[in-house]
């Protein structure tokens, strides 16, 4: 008995998922073979156009995350345009410079009317913590909530407190210096 006999309908064979796969996969690759042939576009010419595309998002992607330091690219060079690529090269360095110089004077929100060396900044910062932290007012107030930095009957500090206190130091140190780099 066959199935055209038994009133149609599809063979078990043909409801496989593979063969339906199969099958549109060759459906696939004949509208593109069609296509091809109706535009008569040449593949290797739409491939070394696609590897180009690629390359200059490749070069806007690299241009866009080096924040810090300008990179020289890399361009694929097949000899048909080498004159086109150079140019684009130096224009791009010109581009890097200037994208670097805009961020540098974006990232200063807050200008100073002088300029303290790079050197100098942590020195300075670390004297000023410590003035601050080493007044009787400070040393008080503090020593009410953290009872191991007082001192004791014979007027020494424990180590304990030595090293709470230095971790005080250390945690304002950092802290201004991240809020002074996000102002400056």
């Amino acid at each position: 008995m066959n199935i055209s006999e038994m009133g149609g309908g599809t063979p078990i064979g043909m409801l496989r998922k593979d063969v339906v796969e199969q099958q549109a996969k060759q459906i696939n690759q004949q509208h593109i073979r069609q296509y091809m042939d109706d535009r008569n576009i040449d593949v290797d010419d739409q491939r070394q156009k696609d590897e180009d595309a690629i390359d200059a998002l490749i070069n806007q992607i690299n241009t866009d995350s080096d924040e810090s330091k300008p990179k020289k690219k890399k361009l694929k060079s097949n000899g048909k345009n080498k004159s086109k690529k150079s140019k684009d090269t130096e224009t791009d360095e010109d581009e890097e410079k200037k994208e670097e110089k805009e961020k540098s004077d974006k990232k200063s929100k807050f200008k100073l009317p002088f300029k303290i060396p790079e050197f100098i900044r942590d020195p300075l910062l670390i004297w000023i913590i410590f003035i601050l932290l080493s007044q009787n007012f400070i040393k008080q107030l503090i020593g009410k909530y953290v009872k191991q930095i007082n001192p004791n009957e014979d007027g020494v500090v424990s180590f304990l407190g030595v090293v709470i206190y230095g971790l005080i130091f250390a945690v304002l140190f950092g802290l201004i210096k991240f809020l002074l780099n996000m102002i400056l």
